[in-house]
């Protein structure tokens, strides 16, 4: 989970950066603002596992379909449940 919260944070600061080059420092030179944009783009704040980009989205995606599938074999009596046994 601290994984995913790193790769959207990093996403949150490219966005915010940009905003604020427009935006935000209005009287500052422009040379400041260009190298503080290119430095804000250029830090990669993402997180792998196993080398695989770790998001939210992808996250959310395993552990649903994992809970679906655990589920639907609980359902099907393939696996019985511990607590309760079968529910049919």
């Amino acid at each position: 989970l601290q994984a995913s919260r790193v790769t959207a944070i990093g996403q949150k600061i490219s966005k915010i950066s940009i905003e604020a080059r427009v935006f935000g420092y209005q009287d500052a030179q422009d040379f400041d603002l260009d190298s503080f944009v290119l430095f804000v783009g250029n830090t990669k704040l993402r997180a792998k596992m196993f080398g695989a980009l770790v998001k939210p989205s992808s996250l959310l995606l395993f552990f649903g379909g994992t809970f679906m599938v655990v589920y639907m074999l609980v359902i099907c009596d393939v696996v019985t449940n511990p607590v309760m046994g079968s529910f049919l």
